[in-house]
């Protein structure tokens, strides 16, 4: 393996609410993981 390096998104339309997932992954030993939500759910 060479590199772990990866993306992936999905967008999903539940009742009129439009959700995205974004995953991204670099070659890091640790992790970070943000969450961005509208301020209606926040």
């Amino acid at each position: 393996m060479r590199s772990m390096t990866g993306y992936g998104r999905a967008d999903i339309d539940h009742g009129g609410t439009k959700f995205s997932v974004e995953l991204n992954s670099v070659n890091r030993k640790q992790s970070d993981i943000v969450i961005n939500l509208p301020r209606d759910l926040a």
